[in-house]
């Protein structure tokens, strides 16, 4: 009987622990409004296979169960909230929920060392972001500033602080 924990990482105040007994997985999510649905979702080779849906409580606390394998992953209004593992499982995921088959990884690692990849990782920040479609913030950078770089500030020692 195998029995262990995992963390999810989250977005927007959600957490999540996975707790695996006897091959069969328990997903408690918490940080959801209260009433609000939370989908399961486990990545499969080619896509994502819904495990369970289940609304939150008063409490924001909600359970779900997988019996498959795979990394999960939850959906909350339409938009990945947790997910198990690292960026690629964001990633996959988010390819699923906006329409789009999850790639396997040997393909995305194909398309991540792609030259068009690369030109892409090399072009210039914009200064201000392009609105979103879907209402989320747009975010900008500030002009560069016009003083000393932090390499040019004198190194800090306890002596120059001030003492109470």
């Amino acid at each position: 009987m195998g029995f262990g924990y995992a963390i999810m990482k989250g977005q927007n105040g959600m957490e999540g622990i996975i707790r695996e007994t006897a091959g069969k997985r328990t997903v408690q999510a918490r940080g959801l409004p209260a009433g609000e649905t939370c989908a399961l979702y486990a990545l499969t080779g080619d896509g994502a296979e819904k495990c369970a849906e289940a609304a939150a409580d008063r409490s924001g606390l909600c359970r779900l169960t997988a019996a498959g394998g795979g990394p999960l992953f939850a959906v909350v209004g339409g938009k990945v909230r947790l997910w198990e593992g690292g960026d690629e499982t964001y990633l996959r995921a988010c390819g699923f929920v906006q329409g789009r088959s999850a790639p396997p990884s040997e393909e995305a690692d194909a398309r991540r060392n792609a030259p068009d990849a690369l030109a892409k990782a090399e072009a210039p920040i914009k200064e201000q972001a392009e609105p979103t479609a879907d209402g989320e913030p747009a975010y900008t950078l500030r002009p560069a500033g016009t003083g000393e770089n932090v390499d040019a500030l004198p190194e800090y020692r306890r002596s120059n602080a001030a003492k109470p």
